[in-house]
């Protein structure tokens, strides 16, 4: 008890302690900053980025999971500019196509859509009328608790879901495929369906995104300490209001604390009221496994392949070398990706190499890629990637603000209708907002925002 006294009493004060070294941590710890806070940032990795965290190789960094901007992302471009980077944003082509029947079909225009053999002409009309009409839906929660099965069965017709959707909802939410809600698939469209009559185009950083995360460090570096590689085991606040983060090895204080570790971390290392600690627990998540391969030839002409063949064991394949190429990149780079609902599911028990073998396997039967095409492979496993937007999410989302003054929640549990880079960033902007609000005038020091 003396040591820990002890621990603490050495330990600067901070206004805000940060969990977590993702855009969500970073983007809070940048904006805190220019307002001359004095905040650390904790993570449990030995390097930054999080979900955005890349492979790194002699000659190229890339992303561990695939990640790209869309055109409304003004908040990542916005940082990008205030960093000095937002020259390396580029807008490009980004094609995409869906596998069924052993057969690629193009999915990237109306042309495409027309030519669509699974859907009858009626249907298409009715898929048309259907994304048309989303953006007429002024209230979500109307339909929250709708499946999407229920909803575009009732509004287009159960062939339009059968045929079209249900295999893209079965590969990204498994198990929990017909209890996924209405509300989430309209989001969805809306946030997707904003494209020319020539396709879609996506953003993606020269170089990739290790570059912004780069130029977030080194801004950041000499305003804020940075602790890696410690893992938060306990977050306590006194009645004096100062908060107390314990690790394996340190102890932090602070007037505040922002933190985005998932749910199932923040129930164990906090005492939270009855009500927010349901929230939490009722809160699910989805795991993601996946695999990066250097291929020794173009794959297909596409950039993203959804996969709706209950016979391939990967649920989507990215061509990344057919949206972005760098010159370093071998011939052809891919990204294969499973969604999990639960520790249970058949290939998240399953090692990692007998998953790349499996993946193997799919990729020479459907693709024609042989062992021999393989350069090399990369395999990374997320167990708290993103929401499972089951019916009635939107009332089980968090606000940022929790019942315990200055403690606040971001991240992926309030990502909504897709996690993104983007999304990530304006959440940590809105937390340093609300923390800094909280924390009242910046004290007259001259070391004010160092750690």
């Amino acid at each position: 008890m003396q040591q820990e006294q002890q621990k603490t009493k050495n330990q600067p004060l901070y206004d805000t302690i940060i969990i977590g070294a993702g855009f969500s941590g970073l983007s809070a710890a940048y904006h805190l900053c220019e307002q001359r806070r004095r905040c650390v940032v904790i993570d449990p990795n030995p390097s930054l980025g999080g979900l955005v965290a890349s492979h790194k190789f002699d000659t190229f960094s890339i992303e561990k999971f695939y990640h790209h901007l869309q055109r409304r992302d003004d908040h990542t471009a916005e940082m990008m500019q205030r960093l000095g980077i937002g020259h390396l944003l580029k807008w490009l082509p980004a094609s995409n196509a869906y596998l069924a029947d052993n057969r690629l079909y193009p999915l990237n225009n109306p042309l495409d859509i027309l030519c669509f053999q699974l859907l009858s002409l009626k249907d298409k009309w009715r898929l048309a009328q259907l994304v048309r009409n989303v953006d007429k839906i002024d209230n979500l929660n109307e339909i929250d608790d709708l499946s999407v099965e229920e909803w575009i069965t009732k509004t287009s017709s159960a062939d339009v879901y059968r045929n079209f959707f249900a295999p893209l909802i079965h590969s990204k939410f498994g198990k929990e495929a017909a209890n996924i809600s209405a509300a989430w698939m309209v989001g969805r469209i809306r946030f997707r369906s904003h494209r020319s009559l020539r396709g879609e185009t996506l953003g993606y950083v020269v170089g990739g995104f290790q570059q912004l995360v780069d130029a977030l460090h080194s801004h950041l570096q000499n305003r804020c300490q940075f602790f890696m590689q410690q893992r938060v085991l306990r977050i306590s606040r006194n009645k004096a209001g100062i908060f107390t983060v314990q690790t394996g090895t340190q102890v932090f204080q602070g007037r505040s604390v922002i933190t985005t570790i998932s749910p199932k971390t923040l129930l164990e290392i906090i005492d939270w009221p009855d009500e927010e600690r349901q929230r939490l627990q009722h809160l699910p998540f989805q795991k993601v496994i996946c695999v990066t391969l250097g291929i020794r030839h173009k794959v297909h002409p596409y950039y993203w392949c959804n996969i709706a063949n209950p016979e391939v064991s990967f649920a989507v394949l990215l061509e990344h070398t057919n949206f972005y190429r760098d010159p370093h990149y071998p011939p052809a780079l891919l990204y294969l990706a499973n969604y999990c609902s639960s520790e249970q599911d058949f290939i998240w028990q399953m090692q990692d190499d007998e998953i790349v073998e499996a993946y193997k396997l799919s990729l020479n039967r459907f693709f024609a890629v042989k062992d021999a095409d393989i350069l090399w492979w990369k395999l990374a496993r997320a167990d708290a990637a993103g929401l499972i937007y089951r019916r009635g999410i939107l009332k089980q989302i968090p606000a940022a603000t929790t019942s315990i003054a200055g403690l606040y929640t971001i991240g992926l549990m309030r990502s909504f209708p897709e996690r993104s880079i983007n999304d990530s960033i304006k959440q940590g902007h809105e937390a340093a907002t609300l923390a800094n609000t909280y924390l009242g005038p910046v004290a007259v020091d001259s070391n004010r925002g160092l750690g």
